[in-house]
């Protein structure tokens, strides 16, 4: 058995109230963090984190608190926020304080939980809502939907990502422990439906170098490797002392998967595929729940 590894802190920040999301752009120079009283852009430098903006300043009537944020995967200025108010909200941080909201519009009913945007299309997003709905977005439409996606018991929406490995398909994620592959052009039925957890699944993600392979992470304290070839039963399973609220496969690392809880741990583990009994390495230094990571 593999003993795990710790990690250490090499550069920490502290804000006015708790983080719900971070996100990363695509040149890896800036962080986007948002929450219920916190929307901010961060630059790691050499001596440690250095705050760029502080999007809460720009004048909005909104009244909104960050569910989710993700930079555009194409430029270093525009990105999405999610909220709990059903709004969502484009930012273009170029522009001067009052007009960096470059659009924001009414996009659920309830919360929404989880935005992506299209791998290589610049105009295309995705929101997943409380309110049961999936929808896809046309920056060029401002603020029209082009599409609803809808399970058939409506169930609540936790995560939809795109595919990376192509410009048709998306997984989604929901509270009734399913999981749906849909394409984009065909928004009567999902191309596949499988029940991949017993309780709610809070995380997927795409396998970065197979494209039939999908993690989710659930609420009944599990990661489940899936081949959407064939989904009967998991490819692997890893077992976690609490829920997954978060998961992600490690860049350049294919066999590995780190995970957080929403609950009661702390902690960012990554596991090793290979052998999922015990944690590869181990990150520790918040004091309270690791809401999301990237």
């Amino acid at each position: 058995m593999t003993a795990t590894r710790p990690s250490s802190v090499r550069a920490s920040m502290e804000f006015a109230g708790p983080l719900n999301a971070v996100s990363v752009s695509s040149s890896q120079k800036l962080i986007a963090v948002g929450g219920r009283d916190v929307l901010k852009i961060i630059a790691l430098e050499s001596g440690g984190f250095v705050e760029k903006r502080n999007l809460r300043s720009a004048k909005s009537s909104l009244n909104f608190s960050t569910n989710d944020i993700r930079w555009h995967p194409q430029s270093d200025y525009l990105l999405a926020t999610a909220s709990t108010n059903g709004y969502i909200v484009i930012w273009d941080i170029q522009r001067d304080t009052a007009k960096l909201q470059k659009r924001d519009f009414k996009a659920h009913d309830r919360a929404v939980n989880r935005i992506c945007w299209h791998p290589t299309d610049p105009n295309l997003l995705l929101s997943a809502s409380q309110d049961g709905l999936i929808k896809l977005w046309d920056q060029r439409y401002k603020g029209k939907q082009i599409n609803v996606f809808q399970q058939q018991k409506s169930e609540s929406v936790r995560d939809v990502k795109f595919s990376p490995y192509g410009d048709t398909k998306f997984a989604a994620a929901f509270e009734n422990g399913t999981v749906e592959v849909w394409e984009l052009g065909n928004n009567k039925k999902p191309e596949i439906t499988f029940t991949a957890h017993q309780g709610h699944i809070l995380s997927l993600d795409w396998h970065p170098t197979q494209p039939s392979v999908i993690a989710t992470g659930s609420r009944d304290r599990s990661v489940k490797i899936w081949d959407l070839n064939d989904v009967n039963k998991p490819k692997q399973t890893i077992a976690l002392i609490a829920n997954a609220g978060r998961i992600q496969w490690r860049p350049n690392c294919p066999d590995h998967i780190a995970t957080s809880s929403s609950i009661t741990d702390s902690s960012i583990n990554v596991w090793d595929t290979a052998r999922p009994f015990v944690p590869l390495a181990c990150m520790k230094g918040h004091a309270d729940i690791v809401s999301d990571f990237q």
